[in-house]
């Protein structure tokens, strides 16, 4: 004999843990406040040559698996990509990826491994900057 599930009450959508609201400015749109703060903090340095906003990296291309669910018999996944907030270039030819977070709890789960897989693959530290409102100035880690 078959048992059927009781039926679970659904549970309300959790609100986000950040509440960033959505800026644009110098005609580039970005994800919060504090991101926005900081390209404007980049754009005041003399040592900056180029700001690149939002490149994408594939971390993961499209791939196929067999799957015993669909009629082909294929499963096609779709390509995983991270968008860090900036890519700088300096006048001395460094170039860094920086990542803004506008705080550290606004680090969600998937973040490290997101960040761990990106260095991996770039052989490249990515950067996160956080606003220290102690310290009064931007943080990096």
């Amino acid at each position: 004999m078959i048992k059927k599930r009781k039926q679970q009450k659904r549970k309300k959508a959790a609100k986000p843990k950040i509440r960033s609201k959505e800026v644009i400015y110098d005609g580039i749109k970005f994800d919060s406040k504090a991101e926005c703060d900081y390209y404007k903090y980049l754009k005041t340095r003399d040592d900056v040559l180029k700001i690149d906003a939002h490149p994408e990296y594939e971390l993961i291309p499209t791939f196929t698996i067999k799957s015993s669910i669909t009629k082909s018999g294929k499963s096609k996944k779709s390509a995983m990509k991270f968008t860090p907030d900036f890519k700088v270039t300096y006048s001395d030819g460094r170039v860094e990826v920086i990542d803004v977070k506008g705080s550290k709890k606004a680090i969600n789960e998937g973040f490290p491994i997101r960040k761990k897989l990106w260095e991996y693959l770039n052989k490249q530290e990515l950067i996160v900057v956080i606003w220290d409102k102690k310290l009064g100035k931007w943080t990096r880690s």
